[in-house]
């Protein structure tokens, strides 16, 4: 399968997720080998991703240390969410409709193949701390909750797929990993994301009932059609 995603876009994707690098290190990882490799600057990052022979993913949140585990989890520069289409009862149309109701529309988009790979950028990057390690997790997990997303996405270690990659779940039919919306001037506070915070226990997700199609915007309609344009 032929990979669209050029390297100006990589660089353009990930310098909109990570504009505070210093002293930190990113990671890419492969699967399944397990193959980790510790970034310091967007351009290694990129150069890294190169290979797509198996699945390549890269650590949502900076690292303190060549280290791919929570505790090491350093610098939030952005939220995140995973919004898999089998959790819908009618699939990608269900989760399209879902996403178009929320009030704080994502910066960037991914579709997975399977779903979509959800980014808030913010204003400032956040230093992780043992002070404000849950409440970062419970905003995540208040996404999750509005918006029927995977239960394990409010990791701090958490792993997501780079756009030009492949999705190589099932070897046989591949999937390109591709950004749809892609929006880096949409920034916003920490504080914006204050009603979502969750407590220690992430509620049940129920099924979602169905949105009245008319009130979708424009532009978050059809995302399965949709290319962003560099």
């Amino acid at each position: 399968m032929k990979i669209e995603t050029t390297r100006s876009q990589l660089l353009k994707f990930f310098s909109a997720l990570f504009i505070a690098f210093f002293n930190c290190y990113g990671e890419i990882r492969k699967l399944p080998s397990g193959k980790q490799i510790w970034c310091q600057t967007v351009e290694e990052v990129v150069d890294a991703v190169k290979d797509s022979t198996e699945d390549t993913y890269f650590g949502a949140v900076l690292r303190s240390a060549k280290k791919g585990d929570q505790a090491h989890a350093s610098r939030l520069c952005f939220f995140y969410s995973d919004m898999d289409f089998k959790d819908f009862q009618k699939g990608q149309k269900e989760a399209e409709r879902v996403l178009s109701k929320f009030k704080l529309r994502p910066s960037i988009i991914n579709h997975t193949g399977n779903g979509f790979h959800l980014y808030w950028l913010l204003k400032k990057p956040v230093e992780v701390t043992p002070d404000n390690r849950e409440t970062l997790r419970g905003i995540l997990k208040g996404l999750i909750a509005a918006l029927n997303g995977d239960p394990s996405c409010c990791d701090l270690a958490r792993i997501l797929r780079v756009p030009g990659t492949l999705n190589l779940k099932k070897p046989e039919n591949p999937k390109e990993i591709r950004i749809i919306h892609f929006q880096p001037e949409l920034r916003y506070n920490l504080s914006d994301f204050d009603e979502f915070r969750q407590k220690s226990h992430l509620p049940n997700v129920k099924q979602l009932p169905s949105i009245d199609s008319r009130s979708i915007p424009a532009e978050l309609k059809n995302l399965s059609h949709a290319t962003y344009e560099f």
